[in-house]
């Protein structure tokens, strides 16, 4: 009877959790690979993950030695590039702050800290596909598959990686911001405001290329929402303002991102890419620091963001493996075009419409500063995951029926 009740409670067990357990296995399975790959195949550098990991760690021992010393480099204290692998780089500086507090738990072990960021990412991962279930529940195959199965996604996001911190931000950025419109207590709706705050302000240390695209899915977003809701004229224009308030100030927040400046930072980002590349990993453009090249260049440069590499442009295995996801997808892609008068899109047009703009500025600015075709696998999974969803997405013929904003 024991053993009976025992196998019942565990079928249940493996019918509710299984596929999360399944995913966690598998991340983890992804993280080590990642960590084998690099050492294997790309020893002649160090890669940033582990000089990351390295000042993570001696952050993590100022902690005990000098708390007062190692709370004043988190506020931002300038610190002697000597002692530290990425004292000039305040980007990748920062990811070793973020990652200096799981590591106080690790007892400076490289795996166990590994660990830690696998199952944060993962669980973020599992957040937002589960949230996506919930806000379009036709789309359940589409949201596991992108952001629980997509190896590009699973194998960048691993270790010390600043990939690693965006997939652990990025999609609670998404989830706190939906929620807002959703949420009818003054308290929670706070607390999400405050929440997506938080998060993009991370972003923005991270990767702010990502925070501008992010700030702008919302603002896009939230206008068309307003714009669908004909008795919502007020929130429309109060919106309209607001976002283009928030985009000027984002813009001028960072100087890549003037508009005076963007064409020179994008083309020097270009070239410094190019000057580290093999001649066999280069995508070639024409690229010059103005504004003309830049939109010239742009129809290449969503191809190389989207589709890059290419079988016909693979130099070794791994740009190969890269090259048959891409190829897939491509072939997704046509099929969606195809089927546009077929299937019904199982979105809201706020959600489609602002998603779409996020992925294409990301696949362009992308695109065009990261002329590698390894650089260029890497970098657009920040987007690529949700490019995934709505190609796969194109599978439902019908909406079904739900109470969400979206």
């Amino acid at each position: 009877m024991r053993k009976k009740i025992s196998q019942i409670i565990l079928k249940n067990f493996l019918s509710k959790y299984g596929l999360l357990l399944l995913f966690f296995l598998l991340k983890l399975i992804t993280s080590l690979a990642f960590v084998w790959v690099h050492q294997n195949f790309y020893s002649k550098y160090t890669p940033d993950y582990l000089l990351i990991y390295e000042d993570a760690l001696h952050l993590a021992n100022l902690f005990g030695d000098n708390f007062s010393y190692f709370w004043q480099i988190i506020i931002d204290k300038p610190v002697n590039s000597q002692e530290w692998h990425l004292a000039t780089q305040p980007r990748a500086f920062f990811a070793a702050k973020i990652f200096s507090f799981p590591a106080l738990f690790a007892f400076k072990n490289f795996w166990l800290l590994t660990f830690y960021t696998s199952i944060l990412t993962a669980w973020s991962l599992w957040s937002l596909a589960k949230e996506l279930r919930r806000l379009f529940p036709s789309t359940q195959r589409a949201s596991y598959i992108a952001f629980l199965f997509l190896p590009s996604l699973l194998f960048w996001s691993s270790a010390t990686s600043k990939e690693a911190i965006l997939w652990t931000i990025l999609p609670w950025a998404f989830i706190h911001f939906w929620r807002i419109f959703e949420e009818t207590k003054p308290i929670r709706k706070s607390f999400y405001f405050i929440s997506l705050s938080f998060w993009i302000f991370l972003l923005w240390q991270i990767k702010y290329y990502y925070a501008f695209a992010l700030i702008l899915y919302i603002v896009s977003h939230t206008l068309l929402y307003f714009y669908e809701q004909h008795k919502r004229r007020k929130q429309l224009i109060f919106s309209l303002v607001s976002g283009l308030f928030v985009l000027f100030m984002a813009s001028n927040f960072h100087p890549n991102l003037h508009l005076d400046f963007l064409p020179k930072a994008l083309y020097e980002n270009h070239q410094l890419i190019l000057q580290a590349s093999s001649p066999e990993s280069i995508i070639y453009f024409n690229l010059q620091p103005t504004w003309v090249s830049m939109l010239t260049n742009t129809p290449q440069g969503l191809w190389a963001g989207l589709f890059a590499p290419m079988p016909w442009e693979a130099h070794n295995f791994f740009t190969f493996l890269a090259s048959v996801e891409n190829c897939i997808l491509f072939a997704y892609l046509l099929f969606a075009i195809g089927s546009l008068k077929k299937y019904t899109i199982p979105f809201s047009t706020s959600f489609f419409y602002a998603i779409s703009l996020y992925i294409l500025l990301l696949a362009i600015f992308l695109g065009l500063s990261s002329p590698n075709m390894g650089a260029i696998s890497r970098y657009k999974i920040g987007f690529f995951p949700f490019l995934w969803y709505i190609l796969l997405s194109f599978q439902t013929k019908k909406i079904e029926a739900k109470k969400t904003f979206l």
